[in-house]
């Protein structure tokens, strides 16, 4: 099967950073921006706090 961090778009290099650093890295929801914007959307919120850690760690 196709590696797990493959499947979630995450870089391998990020992957301890992400998991030692979680609290201080993201403030609320976490996920792709359209899932970001889809839940703040949701919660009636205008900001979507994480966002640019979420692309900057979150994405390959």
């Amino acid at each position: 099967s196709q590696h797990i961090l493959d499947r979630l778009n995450i870089p391998a290099e990020n992957w301890l950073t992400i998991t030692t650093e979680f609290e201080a890295l993201f403030k609320g929801a976490v996920g792709s921006l359209p899932a970001l914007t889809d839940y703040c959307q949701h919660v009636d919120r205008k900001r979507r706090p994480s966002a640019a850690n979420c692309q900057k760690w979150l994405s390959a």
